[in-house]
């Protein structure tokens, strides 16, 4: 049996375990396109981004209490964990599979045979609504490399799954003020890059390059306007080429985390 968990920013758990006996509906994963009719011919032309923004998930469960006050806590626990968005965002963990998903709370239906009320709920229902549409690995996928100039190194993605983003930690190791860097994915045929020109970026500063939640920031500080071209870019499926370029050669710290996201 696949049991699950909802975690909330403060890191509070509560747990859908085997004592409610969760059930998961089907899920679907709709891209995002549109078909246009090619014109005097047969066929379409097909747009769009191919990305999906949020999907449906529904958690059936039972409730077998040991009285009347026991049915209503054990409901209202899940409908209470969730209902409160200062602790927000919040994620459902399946324990089985070692994934998350980040949730929010669509609605809670109680269900009971006739004659049934308070005393056994069968096939409740807990709909919620997966806000970045994907599941994530629940554990970050972290890496360190010390590279000069034209160093590089690689990140592997399965087939199995579709484009993750990474955060690259980013530590100046020996330069009194780096003045400039670029950094340089290739995966195949594609090709994306950045160049970063901060200021006050000295020895042991860290640059954070966030492509998850697309800022950049330097010491704890936001720099969006040191990006002086190119922007944000995902880890596709294959092997993906990191490689730094620094015009003065100096030497950096590039931490890599992420995790891998798939739709099902």
């Amino acid at each position: 049996m696949i049991t699950y968990y909802l975690e909330n920013r403060n890191g509070d758990q509560l747990a859908i375990g085997s004592n409610l006996n969760p059930r998961r509906d089907p899920l679907q994963f709709k891209p995002e396109k549109q078909e246009y009719m090619k014109q005097g011919q047969f066929g379409v032309v097909t747009r769009g981004t191919f990305k999906q923004a949020s999907k449906n998930i529904d958690l059936k469960f039972n409730i077998i209490p040991s009285d009347v006050t026991d049915y209503y806590f054990k409901l209202n626990s899940i409908a209470s964990f969730l209902y409160n968005q200062q602790n927000a965002p919040f994620y459902l963990y399946s324990i089985q599979r070692g994934v998350r998903a980040k949730v929010s709370i669509s609605g809670i239906k109680e269900n009971f045979k006739e004659g049934l009320e308070t005393k056994l709920g069968i096939d409740c229902t807990l709909s919620l609504t997966m806000e970045d549409a994907l599941w994530e690995s629940a554990e970050v996928i972290p890496g360190s490399n010390d590279l000069f100039n034209g160093g590089n190194f690689d990140i592997e993605l399965g087939s199995d799954v579709v484009d993750s983003a990474a955060i690259f930690t980013l530590t100046n190791l020996d330069a009194a003020n780096n003045v400039q860097f670029g950094l340089q994915l290739t995966n195949g045929s594609i090709i994306q890059n950045v160049v970063i020109s901060p200021t006050g970026f000295s020895t042991g500063s860290v640059i954070v390059f966030d492509c998850f939640n697309g800022t950049i920031k330097l010491n704890d500080q936001f720099i969006p306007n040191s990006i002086i071209a190119g922007g944000f870019f995902p880890l596709l499926p294959g092997t993906n080429n990191i490689l730094y370029e620094s015009p003065a050669n100096q030497e950096m710290t590039i931490a890599t985390s992420y995790r891998s996201r798939r739709p099902f």
